[in-house]
Formats: structure tokens, C-alpha cells, sequence
């Protein structure tokens, strides 16, 4: 594949990421190397639902479904508040009861 058909296709694959994903928090970074795609999404939902918008894009030839999740920096839980969002992430476990 051309590097010119690379730059369209990275094109048509961020246009069907903006349409399925709200970019707004986190850029979606994509790259495309003979019509192999990778990149970075903010979140792990996101990198669900990029691999499903993804693979719809013609011309595409394979995801690299291990596409990195970089959560925003002011979504990171802190050491001190990971032993709270542990318990109640435990207490909406439906098994956990």
C-alpha cells in the first residue's frame, strides 16, 4: 500500500472513531503502516469500541488490538484513594455479596 492510500485511510479511521467516540476529554492518537492501524485511547471502553469501528473501514487490513489506553492525568487515582475506589468498585460487584 502507498503511503498516499496510508494518509486517506488514517483520515477515514478518525473519522469513524470521532463518530463512535467522544474525543472530547482525550485525543484518539491513530497511525496507519500498510493499512495496519494502532494508536492510543483514553479509556479501555474506548479501545473496544475503536476496534469494532476499526475494522469497518475499508481498506483497512488489521487492528492492532492492543491499542494502549492512556487515561488523562486528571483521571488517575492517586496511592491515597485507590483502597476507597477499591471498596466500592467490590460493592457494586454483584458476587461480592
Amino acid at each position: 500500500m502507498a503511503e498516499r492510500d496510508d494518509v486517506r485511510l488514517t483520515q477515514d479511521v478518525r473519522d469513524e472513531l470521532d463518530r463512535v467516540i467522544d474525543a472530547s476529554d482525550a485525543p484518539i492518537l491513530v497511525r496507519v503502516n500498510d493499512g495496519v492501524v494502532t494508536g492510543h485511547v483514553p479509556s479501555y471502553a474506548d479501545k473496544l469500541l475503536a476496534g469494532e469501528a476499526v475494522s469497518r473501514v475499508a481498506g483497512v487490513r488489521a487492528v492492532a488490538n492492543e491499542l494502549s489506553v492512556r487515561i488523562p492525568e486528571r483521571y488517575r487515582p492517586h496511592d491515597p484513594d485507590l483502597p476507597e475506589a477499591a471498596a466500592h468498585a467490590s460493592s457494586w460487584h454483584r458476587w461480592s455479596r
